[in-house]
C-alpha cells in the first residue's frame, strides 16, 4: 500500500467519524455510542456491575490510546488524569479520560471551534471540595488544632 493510498484512506475514516459524530445529536449519545459510558446500575441500594456498554469498540479503542498518550503530556487532560488516579485504578481513569476526550471532540465539531488547553488546575478544585471533609475528619481523630492551643503557641 502506498503512502497516498493510506492517506487517502485515513482521510475516508476522518471523514466517516466526523459524519457518524455528526449523526448524533448529544455528546452522551456520541460517548454511549463509543462504549465509553460507565453503567449505573443500583437496585435496593446496592451497586451492581459498573461496566461499559455495547458501542463501537473501534473507537473506544481509538479513544482510550489517546486518553493514554494523553495522561503523559502537560495538558488540562494529564492534570484530569492525575487528580482521578487519587480514587480510581489506572484503566478505569483511562477510560473516564476517554469519555470526558469524546465529549470535547464532540463539542469542538459541531461548534466548528479549535481546541485551545484551558488552563484548569484540577488538583486546587479537587482540595477546594474535600477540604471541608478532611478537616471534619482531622477534628474527630483529634488531630485538628484548636484555637486555644493555636493562639498559645503563636
Amino acid at each position: 500500500m502506498s503512502s497516498s493510498s493510506s492517506l487517502h484512506s485515513s482521510k475516508i475514516r476522518y471523514a466517516i467519524l466526523t459524519w457518524a459524530l455528526l449523526q448524533q445529536n448529544r455528546a452522551d449519545r456520541i460517548a454511549a455510542w463509543a462504549a465509553l459510558c460507565p453503567g449505573n446500575n443500583e437496585s435496593a441500594g446496592k451497586r451492581k456491575s459498573g461496566r461499559t456498554g455495547k458501542g463501537s469498540l473501534v473507537i473506544r479503542y481509538i479513544m482510550c490510546e489517546c486518553a493514554n498518550s494523553a495522561w503523559k503530556t502537560t495538558s488540562s487532560l494529564a492534570t484530569k488524569y492525575r487528580s482521578l488516579m487519587v480514587r480510581k485504578t489506572h484503566k478505569k481513569a483511562i477510560i473516564a479520560l476517554a469519555h470526558k476526550m469524546i465529549r470535547l471532540i464532540f463539542l469542538l465539531l459541531t461548534r466548528k471551534l479549535a481546541y485551545h488547553d484551558p488552563p484548569i488546575d484540577y488538583q486546587a478544585i479537587s482540595a477546594k471540595k474535600n477540604a471541608p471533609r478532611w478537616i471534619k475528619q482531622l477534628k474527630a481523630i483529634g488531630q485538628w488544632p484548636d484555637e486555644a492551643s493555636a493562639s498559645v503557641t503563636t
